[in-house]
């Protein structure tokens, strides 16, 4: 019989607690209460409704319900809730003292995803033990004294909301409150001290995307205890001094990811205690040699910036702690032997989308630790021996997206793929494996496009030939050294014309200013003669320029006669016209006797050549 009342009592308990359990809501046994979940209804229904040892209520989207009343709530015949959420519903405004009348010992609030854009200061009277309240995704624009009367408060969030300025008088009263968000208030714009000041206790803030584009001194000053600062996707251009930033010696996670910052100084977190430091969607070109001094970060993400490269002395300091580095979406190229040479203890690599068309052995060889490796969506053409070894060690790959070539050099890593450890490797994403991910294709050449790689026959790629990708430079690059080859073209253009114009010029000064000599004029000789001056004479003047020397040598010579016979006549009346022109021509450029006029005097031969300056 006792059997039997066990049972018969314990069916009509479960049926009494159905009966109890309001319209529109479930309810099911958590420790010594009651856990209600409601989805619709009246507020005033499900709170006259509910289970006496309520412990935990949650209502989503209330029925035309834009205020919520002091009266629906004291209908509840429960004081033990201690979790009350009431979110989604259209709520806009809150009465006085709604809460703490009936629901004093309620330790947790959510009212998030509602309308409410004003909270009076007496709302939250009587909940001094409440000791996290979510207000996010409302219209709130100021909080006024809301929260003066949660002095227990230790969670707070307030995050996509209409809030631009936090006052002094803000967090007065919440010196115990250890998290607070504040993520999607899009005006904040700077952080100061005067509004965190009495949140010396503060050790988690987040202030994503609110549009803040300086922080302030006495802002870190005022948060010294804290151990995460999720400052991502704001517009920071530069972080504050160095001096003030390493006092944060708290710190343990730090968020920078999607603001604006350049390059990163010397020293910037130098003995900061950074377990994680996030540095991804930046614009930062340059990191100095000594900004990781000090740093024992164990998860480095610096993806999606603009690094073209990265010297392995920029991470010789992190290195006896670095376990992840993500470098993903930097226009690297080219990987240099050292970049990750003393990196013994990392376990994670993320070199994605870096343009890479090779990977040397030697850049992941000292890698001993490493057992996970993005390089997918590189422009990898095919993997050599010497890193499937490397590959043979890991757990999970990704290698997606690469321009493979099948040509002979494709074999090994073919014959790598046809093995089974090699697909349960090959990940398309992190914890997201698949049969597409071992699934990798030729990309060139033309025939075999779209073909399986581990399906390739040796017939198919056993020549080599010059078909296939080729590694050139950027377009942009291309265009700027055509550009350049061509104004360097036209500069050597306009200097040939401007040396050929001033050697024609100098052509027409010479024809100009260089009289025509008559050949048989003698008085022009005669004049010519007493004119001629020793070439030996005021040599250290110069009394003949260069030019004049190489214009009087060059025509003495054309004018030269080696004809024996015309030396030989037989008197000095068988002298021939043409010989007097010569004669005369000899006078012109020597300052001595000729040749020709020793011949008359001598009727001797005589050669020689005399110096004509």
């Amino acid at each position: 019989m006792s059997g039997r009342r066990i049972i018969i009592f314990t069916l009509l308990s479960l049926l009494h607690l159905a009966a109890a359990c309001p319209e529109n809501c479930q309810c099911q046994p958590e420790g010594r209460g009651q856990q209600v979940t409601c989805t619709g209804g009246e507020l005033g229904a499900i709170m006259a409704g509910l289970p006496h040892n309520t412990a935990r209520l949650t209502i989503d989207g209330l029925t035309s319900t834009h205020v919520l009343a002091k009266a629906d709530m004291q209908r509840s015949a429960s004081a033990s809730i201690h979790q009350l959420t009431i979110s989604n519903s259209a709520v806009q405004t809150l009465e006085d003292n709604i809460f703490g009348s009936t629901l004093a010992s309620l330790q947790l609030l959510d009212l998030s995803g509602n309308s409410i854009g004003t909270i009076e200061a007496g709302v939250f009277t009587g909940l001094s033990g409440l000791r996290s309240l979510n207000l996010s995704s409302n219209s709130i624009i100021d909080l006024g004294q809301a929260l003066e009367p949660l002095v227990s408060l230790q969670r707070l969030d307030l995050s996509n909301n209409h809030i631009d300025d936090l006052k002094s008088s803000t967090f007065q009263t919440q010196s115990n409150l250890n998290y607070l968000r504040l993520d999607g208030n899009k005006n904040i714009r700077m952080l100061t001290g005067a509004a965190f000041q009495p949140l010396s206790f503060l050790s988690e803030l987040k202030v994503r995307n609110c549009g803040i584009f300086a922080i302030s001194d006495d802002f870190l000053e005022s948060v010294k205890r804290i151990r995460l600062m999720d400052l991502g996707d704001n517009r920071l251009t530069k972080f504050p001094s160095s001096t003030v930033f390493n006092e944060l010696q708290q710190l343990k996670y730090l968020y920078l990811d999607g603001n604006e910052l350049l390059n990163l100084v010397g020293s910037q977190f130098h003995d900061l205690s950074l377990v994680v430091l996030r540095l991804s969607r930046n614009r930062i070109s340059a990191i100095s040699a000594d900004v990781f001094t000090g740093l024992m970060v164990e998860d480095l993400d610096l993806s999606e910036n603009k690094l073209l490269e990265l010297k392995g002395e920029t991470l010789q300091p992190v290195a006896p702690h670095l376990a992840s580095l993500n470098i993903a979406n930097n226009p690297i190229r080219v990987l240099h032997p050292e970049t990750f040479e003393s990196l013994h203890s990392l376990e994670t690599l993320n070199i994605s989308a870096c343009s890479l068309s090779v990977i040397p052995a030697k850049v992941l060889s000292s890698l001993h630790s490493l057992n996970t490796l993005d390089a997918s969506w590189n422009h990898l053409q095919n993997i050599s021996e010497d890193i499937i070894k490397i590959l043979k060690r890991l757990r999970i790959i990704n290698l997606q997206q690469n321009s493979w070539l099948c040509d002979c050099h494709i074999m090994p890593f073919r014959d790598w793929l046809r093995s089974r450890s090699s697909i349960h490797k090959l990940y398309c994403l992190p914890g997201r494996h698949t049969s597409d991910c071992s699934d990798l294709k030729c990309m060139a050449p033309d025939e075999l496009v779209g073909e399986r790689i581990a399906n390739l026959a040796d017939s198919e790629v056993e020549q080599c030939g010059a078909s296939g990708f080729k590694s050139g430079l950027p377009v942009p690059i291309q265009i700027s050294i055509v550009l350049a080859c061509l104004l360097f073209s036209l500069g050597m253009l306009l200097v040939t014309l401007y040396l050929w114009r001033r050697g024609r010029t100098k052509k027409e000064l010479r024809q100009m200013f260089v009289k025509k000599r008559k050949p048989d004029s003698h008085d022009d000789v005669a004049e010519e003669e007493n004119q001629k001056i020793d070439p030996f004479e005021n040599c250290d003047n110069e009394s003949l320029k260069e030019s004049h020397r190489s214009f009087v040598f060059r025509n003495y010579f054309d004018q030269m006669v080696t004809d024996p016979k015309l030396l030989e006549p037989t008197s000095p009346s068988q002298v021939a016209p043409s010989e007097s022109h010569v004669l005369q021509k000899d006078s012109v450029y020597s300052s001595n006797p000729s040749l020709y006029e020793a011949s008359h005097n001598s009727h001797s031969i005589v050669v020689g050549i005399e110096s004509a300056v």
